[in-house]
């Protein structure tokens, strides 16, 4: 049976002395002001009392919404709006809300705060809005528009209660805010605004699909507002989505084609009444470290062609030693890479290794460039032997191939315990070697050997601008870059093996000269047990084994 508690008088909760009774009476008023911790933080905020309840605000201007409740990192305060970003907003919503809105603007101008400023208008003010945030992948949605309205939301003193906050979302009451990646269907939603962030991205198949279906919305009132900057010269034969916006929206502006309400458009090509650039240094600065195309595009919103050149004379002229000879004593470690063509391009062999004169530097050790002159290429007598000869003088760490009729040689160095890594020479590898080869040669951290067709190929590569990054691409087909593209293979492994000391790249044969490696007995015991497998599942398919 359970003990009852016993009586307690109401006086055995006051304190014995005049100090402990005081120190009640102080701990009761703080209390009672804890209570009151939103009243505090709301006259603590700055805002006006008729500012301080998003919710309430159904029939207010969205301008007036922004200017009391989207916070901005820089000040921790409310946004005060630029002209151009104040004469958007107006456009849009101060009569009939358009079902397209292109809004393009050049880099750092603020137009990523602005959609983020819309999607909190209607976030808070649309019940059961569906808003979505559309974006090449979903790191670069995270990045930009939804991180601006994620820390907005949170140095709001009342929002970041009201509001729940995930990795990818933002909840207020029954609406929310959603991070979509464009390579998903997105077929069913019915989403209330979608912002489309860099449209000029969206050149995959997928994306362009994902557009379609956004865009097409017939139900409701549904705003797609893009924010981007130019795109390429080339997008115009591919007749790609921002292409087409940026043509009718200029037709319009020249009177070539009648005004549309359902559609708006608004393109700023300079940075006039922004003061955070007006009055600095910033666009010289640019100026030197862009390619003239590039700089077109980002500081003055035009388009221009995704062809730059990759690299000038001058600067390689720099990384160029005319006393490096094309040897290394034995036993150097060196990585290697191989760019092979079968009949019409050249085979390029690289070796690198590291340059002892210099704390992150790589030397050219070795390489080899076979050119088909209308036949096939022969890798055993070419490819082949020359990686035998250097594994039998160097030490080969690893050797990167694409494997596009490679396999056979593969699996030839293999038998002779060469360590090499299938690198397929897809956009995303080509940007990483791209980028490692273009550090390493603008700070001349790499040392090449006097050659004048090494030369030739480097000078002859151009790049071209992808969402991901640039890669190196060929514009003239009479030109050779292959030694420039084993070049860049060989650096970004030199770049993981000998400057970061990575040793995880990859899909990893067998490599010679590797105590940790297994020896040639455990190696053709694996090849036999494997084998005995094969013949095995071969007689229960009865399959005839000769």
């Amino acid at each position: 049976m359970a003990k009852t508690k016993g009586y307690r008088s109401k006086s055995s909760y006051f304190g014995n002395t005049k100090e402990a009774r005081s120190h009640q009476l102080s701990n009761l008023k703080s209390g009672s002001n804890r209570s009151n911790w939103r009243k505090r933080a709301l006259q603590s905020s700055g805002l006006s009392k008729a500012a301080r309840y998003p919710d309430q605000y159904s029939n207010y201007d969205i301008v007036r919404f922004l200017k009391h409740h989207f916070f901005i990192k820089e000040t921790r305060k409310p946004i005060v709006l630029l002209d151009w970003q104040r004469k958007v907003l107006r456009d849009i919503f101060y009569s009939e809300v358009p079902k397209l809105a292109v809004c393009g603007s050049v880099k750092k101008s603020g137009k990523s705060e602005l959609a983020a400023g819309v999607l909190l208008y209607y976030l808070t003010n649309v019940k059961m809005s569906e808003n979505y945030i559309l974006s090449t992948d979903l790191d670069a949605g995270k990045d930009v528009i939804f991180r601006s309205l994620k820390q907005s939301v949170r140095m709001h003193p009342l929002l970041v209660k009201k509001c729940k906050i995930t990795k990818d979302t933002i909840t207020y009451g029954d609406s929310f805010v959603k991070v979509l990646p464009c390579d998903i269907s997105v077929a069913g939603l019915r989403p209330n605004l979608t912002v489309i962030d860099e449209a000029w991205s969206f050149r995959t198949e997928n994306s362009i699909r994902t557009l379609d279906e956004l865009t097409t919305n017939p139900v409701g009132e549904h705003l797609t507002f893009v924010v981007t900057t130019a795109g390429y010269q080339e997008d115009e034969s591919e007749n790609l989505h921002l292409w087409r916006w940026y043509c009718r929206g200029r037709n319009i502006e020249q009177g070539l084609e009648e005004k549309d309400p359902l559609f708006y458009f608004f393109w700023k090509e300079n940075y006039d009444g922004i003061p955070w650039v007006e009055n600095t240094n910033y666009l010289e600065h640019q100026r030197k470290i862009l390619s003239p195309n590039a700089y077109l595009r980002f500081h003055e919103n035009q388009w221009s062609s995704a062809i730059n050149t990759f690299i000038t004379p001058e600067v390689l002229d720099l990384c160029i030693d005319r006393k490096l000879r094309p040897t290394a004593p034995e036993g150097t470690r060196i990585v290697c890479a191989i760019d092979a063509g079968v009949k019409w391009d050249c085979s390029a062999l690289v070796a690198l290794a590291k340059d002892e004169t210099k704390k992150r530097g790589l030397r050219l050790v070795d390489h080899r460039i076979f050119e088909p002159r209308g036949k096939i290429i022969n890798f055993e007598k070419t490819i082949e032997r020359t990686m035998l000869t250097w594994n039998e003088r160097y030490k080969i760490v690893t050797c990167y191939f694409d494997p596009y009729a490679m396999l056979r040689t593969a699996q030839i160095l293999t038998e002779h315990r060469i360590r090499i890594e299938e690198f397929a020479q897809t956009v995303s590898n080509m940007v990483s070697c791209t980028t490692s080869l273009s550090e390493l040669l603008y700070s001349g951290n790499l040392r090449l050997y006097p050659n004048t067709v090494l030369r030739q190929h480097i000078l002859s590569a151009s790049t071209k601008e992808h969402a991901q990054g640039i890669r190196l691409v060929k514009t003239n087909r009479s030109k050779k870059i292959d030694f420039a593209i084993a070049l860049a293979m060989a650096t970004e492994a030199a770049m993981k093996f000998f400057l970061t000391g990575s040793q995880r790249i990859g899909r990893v044969f067998w490599a010679g000269r590797n105590d940790a490696l297994p020896t040639m007995k455990e190696r053709l015991r694996e090849l036999q047990e494997k084998e005995q497998k094969q013949r095995a599942r071969e007689e229960m398919m009865g399959i005839r084994v000769i």
